[in-house]
């Protein structure tokens, strides 16, 4: 019983201090959910390695937006069909400082 006690204390202690630890962003994080190909960027591209630096640089060049930090996610199975309004499960997600919030607002990201 002790034995168990002790686990438990310690489990709750090391959960505890890893949650303690994590630094928050200092950007606020938006996110767009891609669709077949309704995007407002227009190259398409395959794999998300080669979206992502495009994407980076289309925010920067053409929309005079920085991405300090851009990341795509799968949130969902997506919406199951082809047609270029369809979601696709990803989420483009992006950190940008307050100046650039209503400019990618402007494009469709809403603030997670």
């Amino acid at each position: 019983m002790k034995t168990t006690l002790y686990c438990l204390l310690v489990f709750a202690c090391c959960a505890l201090a890893c949650k303690r630890n994590k630094t928050p962003s200092p950007y606020i994080q938006l996110g767009y959910e891609t669709t077949g190909c309704s995007n407002p960027w227009s190259a398409e591209i395959d794999g998300n390695v080669a979206l992502e630096v495009s994407l980076r640089k289309w925010l920067d060049e053409e929309k005079d937006i920085q991405a300090h930090e851009l990341k795509i996610v799968r949130v969902s199975a997506g919406d199951g069909c082809y047609a270029c309004h369809c979601k696709t499960g990803h989420e483009i997600r992006i950190g940008v400082s307050a100046d650039d919030v209503k400019k990618a607002e402007d494009l469709g990201f809403t603030k997670r």
